[in-house]
């Protein structure tokens, strides 16, 4: 599966927040608030590409039906010897990245659909939440991939904001009370053995950070470059780049984007601009790890700064020279010491949480002398 990005281009895979405002030249209100309440859905391409694969390589999809009408999708695996390779290769205009769960030793993967790559020992279960413009198909085949590969159960839900879930958007909170049915549900299903992790990216980062705390039996939650606000997300993405060239945002002026806001608040019943993942952050009982790049363009590392203070489970991990969308695609970076984080909060889960150390050797050396776990818990990811 192979999947590219580059400045002022949108990247399909992980279409940032508002998408379509690119395509209106004359700041329309009621342009925007439509993508606010229907955001763009993933390429029909990428999407066909992902159910194949997640198929041939054993990946089942059902539906869960909870209270209030609503119907989410999720694609499940047990661990599986899936041999997950990813290249990530960087060039002038961006970069591209190579995703191949297509072998296992002596058997092609065009033969996975008679004989699927052999199940590997537990070590937990990992719930995936999707970033807008990607669907649980299309985080399964990555990240997915990825976890089941080294012995998690894995999870991938459709949020309304990527997928067909039956429910409005509601940028954190009211996805979160729908996961606080749906996981009790997969865990009477067997589906999630223990220790249980939520890993949420950019939007699905917010909406982890709104169930953590609603849930009991949580080991922890990773959240990769969540929002601060989504309001603020919103006003910030016409000028970010991501969504076309970096002079749309002279395009919209403050009270386009607010009269959008505020029309889709009233649509949706919900308010953008209230949305705090940093009050859910503090009344969190497992351990959260926060993950972002130095270049976010939506969210300052002050404002993922404020987000931690006052909660003292939280951390925050920079990855220097980062934008909103590598961050989420760092898997050389974040994959073993990701793992090795979780391992620690599974062998020792009352020793408090874990430092979140960076991948390199020679760097973890000199961690003690400059950055002591009394200090604070920010630490650079060096490449």
């Amino acid at each position: 599966m192979d999947l590219t990005a580059g400045p002022g281009c949108c990247w399909r895979w992980c279409a940032p927040l508002l998408l379509a405002l690119a395509g209106t030249l004359g700041g329309c209100a009621g342009f925007v608030a439509r993508q606010i309440e229907h955001p763009p859905a993933p390429s029909h391409a990428v999407v066909d590409s992902a159910r194949r694969m997640l198929r041939q390589m054993g990946f089942t999809h059902e539906w869960a039906d909870i209270p209030g009408g609503v119907r989410i999708g999720i694609w499940y695996s047990p661990p599986r010897a899936f041999h997950f390779g990813v290249r990530l290769r960087f060039h002038g205009a961006g970069f591209a990245l190579r995703i191949h769960p297509a072998r296992i030793e002596g058997l092609a993967a065009d033969f996975w659909p008679v004989q699927k790559p052999p199940r590997l020992p537990v070590r937990g279960s990992v719930v995936l939440l999707p970033p807008i413009g990607l669907d649980g198909a299309g985080l399964a085949v990555s990240w997915g991939a990825y976890f089941a590969s080294h012995g998690y159960a894995v999870v991938a839900v459709d949020l309304p904001a990527g997928g067909p879930a039956s429910m409005a958007p509601g940028y954190g909170p009211r996805e979160a009370r729908a996961l606080a049915w749906l996981i009790p549900l997969l865990r009477l299903r067997g589906m999630l053995p223990a220790p249980e992790f939520l890993f949420g990216l950019s939007y699905g980062a917010d909406v982890a950070l709104f169930t953590a705390p609603k849930l009991a039996g949580i080991r922890a939650t990773i959240a990769l470059a969540p929002f601060a606000n989504a309001a603020q997300a919103i006003r910030r993405a016409p000028g970010s780049g991501l969504v076309g060239p970096r002079w749309l945002g002279a395009l919209f002026d403050r009270a386009t984007l607010q009269a959008a806001i505020a029309r889709a608040d009233r649509d949706l019943g919900i308010d953008l601009a209230g949305i705090d993942p940093a009050e859910a952050l503090r009344q969190a009982r497992a351990c959260t790890l926060l993950i972002g790049g130095t270049h976010d363009e939506f969210t300052r590392v002050r404002e993922w700064r404020r987000m931690i203070h006052g909660a003292p489970r939280a951390q925050l991990a920079l990855l220097p020279h980062t934008d909103h969308v590598l961050a989420l695609v760092r898997f050389d970076l974040l994959g073993q010491p990701l793992r090795a984080w979780m391992h620690a909060l599974t062998i020792a889960p009352a020793s408090g949480c874990p430092p979140f150390a960076p991948r390199s050797p020679a760097y973890r050396m000199l961690l003690p002398r400059f950055f002591p776990p009394s200090a604070a818990p920010v630490v650079p990811i060096m490449p």
